[in-house]
């Protein structure tokens, strides 16, 4: 479970996610890390380097306001998320703000996703307070995103711990509602990968040692605008 996936219950813990964009090298050897002190996730798959894919496809204004990080937008995304084949789509609203970071997210069958496309939900739906969201910004398919992700876990005094490593990042301009696996496209940060260290309340000792024995340096790399950046100058 990600830290930022909060219940009603859960609503006053505040949950945060530090970035970090590492070297190969450098990351095999927090991953190496990882693996003797976290759990693996339980989606991990052995014969792919205990990773899975994920492919999200992100949602922009015709303007791409979201990519310009417009005012009434900043700190905002909105994507839908799939995990390999499975047939389930996550309907997501992701707010940032620093390293504050909170989600709301929604599930529904691949073939239910026609509501969405048309914005018209079923009324008290799962999908309905998504698609006013999107109705109300004027949001629709910008570019769709697969990458490989590693991940590892465990529950903290304040709630779950998780490390996530991101690598093969690829994707393309997207103008449609499918959220099929990208095959080939743009390829952005080649030999590079994204770790996120992810928890609640305050960063855990564990985490904290660790981050200073690399000496490891925050990012803000973003996979949407760097991918953005990619297709838009090619």
């Amino acid at each position: 479970m990600s830290p930022s996936l909060q219940t009603s219950s859960q609503a006053a813990a505040h949950a945060y996610e530090m970035k970090f964009l590492l070297p190969e090298a450098a990351a095999r050897e927090l991953q190496g890390w990882a693996a003797a002190n976290l759990c693996v996730d339980a989606f991990a798959n052995s014969e792919r380097d205990n990773s899975y894919q994920t492919t999200t496809l992100y949602l922009d204004t015709a303007a791409l306001d979201l990519f310009h990080q417009a005012k009434q937008f900043r700190g905002r995304k909105y994507r839908l998320r799939r995990y390999g084949q499975e047939s389930t789509i996550y309907l997501e609203r992701k707010r940032r703000r620093g390293d504050r970071v909170r989600k709301r997210r929604t599930s529904v069958a691949e073939h239910e996703l026609s509501f969405v496309a048309v914005q018209q939900p079923r009324a008290g739906q799962p999908e309905e307070w998504f698609c006013q969201k999107i109705a109300k910004h004027e949001l629709q398919p910008s570019c769709c995103v697969t990458y490989e992700r590693a991940a590892f876990m465990k529950m903290g005094t304040t709630g779950p711990l998780r490390l996530t490593f991101d690598r093969r990042i690829r994707g393309v301009r997207a103008n449609d509602w499918s959220v099929l696996p990208v095959a080939d496209g743009a390829e952005i940060l080649t030999g590079e990968v994204i770790c996120e260290f992810k928890f609640r309340e305050t960063l855990p000792t564990l985490f904290q040692q660790v981050i200073e024995k690399m000496r490891l340096q925050p990012s803000s790399v973003s996979k949407y605008r760097r991918l953005m950046h990619a297709v838009l100058n090619s």
